[in-house]
């Protein structure tokens, strides 16, 4: 451990390694000056005393929605605390924060810490977020990250209360509700009682071009590592290859870090072609294979079955739906010598598979009545997905 710390430190390839943390935002956003406006734009309004409009930032994973709001939200709250504007911004990733009752409570606790965690019924603490915003007199900006994980596991009541909480503050105070979200059809998904109230400003991101990866990656270069340590072929040809797959600016980013390991490990003082092929490799082997590896057994039967059901769909045309995955599931519990678990539990489980990123699900209407969670994708496909779970513990042929 301690040699290798020595290697890492003798070969002075970083600079500053936080650069390439999922956390760190930069000062300018490359390729996103345009979007960074309209948001400043929209929420500015509130540095005015007038409660900005409801925001909500949609795209794919990786295309700056978060980036974009963190910035815009460090920079109004430096602007509030300057001029005395009596602005509030709370900031909940609801990947981490999974519940409407948590997120509420967490609302609170930003007022007053005193307040319990838990043990308190949902409409008390909806009464008491009311009487702390009327108490500070302010404006209050909640941002949702991953706001559509939320909704698919809890229900939309928090959204609902959030988009009527303004009626019940009577202009002593006011929220505002930006929302983030990795689904271009959210929007669609939600029901009539809270789209009928909700008519947000929308800011669309689009996956990363080449030519804008290579902007992004230019600028991580020059922070995070040692001057001539990336080789000039470098960044041009990692941009066309994530560009090409996925635009995803994140991963791009990781792909330039674990180079850099790379190159430190082998010695090298400059970032080569051959260790961003090495970190490309590295990344298509290991992005989901620990995660999958490690699911109980009765959750690798269940993405078995909705792998199996997902070529079933692409050879067929038959929905991947919760019926047919459910068929496939009892077989592979019998080969399995397991007890399968019931319909409302397997709903449960892909629920959680789409939390992680596993799947892209959707509540269809099926022909005669009725209605099922349908998969629309998988990530990774569905081959690479039964690969794995042949050579671990479950019995599939």
């Amino acid at each position: 451990m301690l040699q290798r710390a020595v290697v890492a430190r003798e070969s002075r390839i970083f600079r500053d390694r936080k650069v390439f943390s999922d956390d760190f935002v930069p000062e300018d956003l490359p390729a996103r000056q345009a979007h960074v406006e309209k948001v400043e734009e929209s929420l500015g309004e509130a540095l005015y005393g007038e409660p900005p409009v409801d925001l909500f930032l949609y795209g794919p994973p990786g295309t700056g929605k978060t980036a974009c709001i963190k910035l815009v939200i460090s920079r109004l709250e430096a602007a509030a605390r300057a001029s005395g504007a009596p602005v509030r911004v709370d900031y909940v990733n609801c990947g981490w924060v999974r519940t409407g009752y948590r997120v509420m409570s967490r609302l609170c606790k930003s007022f007053d810490p005193t307040i319990p965690s838990v043990g308190l019924p949902f409409d008390e603490l909806y009464e008491m977020y009311i009487s702390l915003l009327s108490e500070h007199k302010c404006i209050q900006i909640v941002v949702l990250d991953e706001l559509d994980n939320l909704v698919m596991r809890s229900g939309d009541d928090l959204l609902y209360s959030l988009v009527r909480i303004n009626g019940d503050l009577n202009g002593l105070a006011s929220v505002t509700l930006v929302g983030v979200s990795n689904s271009l059809t959210f929007m669609e998904k939600l029901g009539p009682k809270i789209t009928s109230a909700l008519n947000p400003i929308t800011v669309r991101f689009a996956p990363y071009r080449a030519s804008e990866l290579r902007e992004i990656l230019y600028q991580r270069v020059e922070l995070g590592f040692q001057p001539g340590a990336v080789d000039p072929e470098v960044v041009p040809y990692l941009a066309a290859f994530v560009a090409q797959e996925s635009g995803d600016a994140r991963k791009a980013i990781q792909l330039l870090r674990v180079a850099g390991e790379y190159a430190e490990q082998s010695r090298s003082g400059v970032v080569k072609l051959e260790h961003v092929r090495r970190a490309r490799d590295q990344f298509e082997r290991d992005e989901y294979f620990d995660l999958i590896s490690a699911l109980p057994i009765q959750r690798k039967a269940v993405l078995a079955s909705v792998a199996i059901a997902f070529k079933y769909r692409d050879r067929h045309g038959r929905p991947a739906h919760t019926g047919l995955i459910y068929e496939i599931y009892k077989k592979i519990c019998e080969k399995n010598k397991l007890d399968p678990l019931s319909m409302r539990s397997i709903r449960r489980v892909l629920k959680y598979f789409a939390s992680l990123g596993l799947l892209e699900i959707d509540l269809v209407h099926l022909e005669g009545g009725g209605s099922a969670f349908a998969v629309l994708e998988m990530s990774p496909p569905p081959d690479e997905v039964l690969k794995i779970l042949q050579n671990g513990d479950l019995v599939l042929s």
